[in-house]
């Protein structure tokens, strides 16, 4: 654990990740106490102790963000219990707004993820996390829009984006809402 003197001493677990292929040291904020360091095989301490200093500041803003944000907590048992309802919602939005522009995937999958609420994969299999099921009917279907649409947009293009509108004319309100929770 490592003191933060940006907020009130609080303390914030550095994670340090050594990828081989890796060219430059970046950080990554992935939880509300956690930073994780990705670095190269052959970097010396000096280095990173100065890499770290130098960017104390920005880590300190994006950790006060974390703060803030709504912490979805789902247990095991809960998601082994309910994971068939919930999937059962999601079809039937999935066939809901899919068959407004006749884009279906192959499959949905419900799964226990950290990081990302949604994803669509090439063989056309729609991904969604569990947590979904505890926010706002509204950000659901967000999500669900979102990635139907990577069905005819595997990118996040402009024309993905204007087919999310179509679907969503306020869906910039809703990727914020989304930004709020973790």
């Amino acid at each position: 654990m490592i003191e933060s003197p940006c907020r009130g001493g609080q303390t914030w677990q550095l994670i340090t990740r050594i990828k081989p292929r890796s060219r430059r040291v970046s950080l990554k904020i992935i939880s509300a106490d956690k930073v994780v360091l990705v670095r190269p095989v052959f970097l010396a301490q000096e280095v990173l102790n100065e890499f770290l200093t130098k960017n104390q500041l920005w880590i300190c803003q994006q950790l006060a963000k974390w703060q803030k944000k709504k912490r979805i907590i789902v247990k095991q048992e809960e998601y082994l219990s309910q994971k068939k309802e919930f999937a059962d919602l999601l079809c039937g939005r999935v066939i809901f707004f899919g068959s407004k522009i006749n884009l279906l995937p192959k499959k949905i999958k419900v799964n226990f993820g950290r990081t990302r609420w949604g994803s669509c994969s090439a063989k056309k299999t729609l991904n969604f996390n569990f947590r979904l099921s505890k926010l706002p009917k509204e950000l659901i279907d967000y999500v669900v829009i979102h990635e139907i649409c990577h069905l005819a947009e595997f990118n996040h293009s402009k024309k993905f984006w204007l087919l999310v509108k179509s679907f969503l004319p306020d869906y910039q309100a809703k990727r914020r809402l989304l930004k709020e929770y973790y």
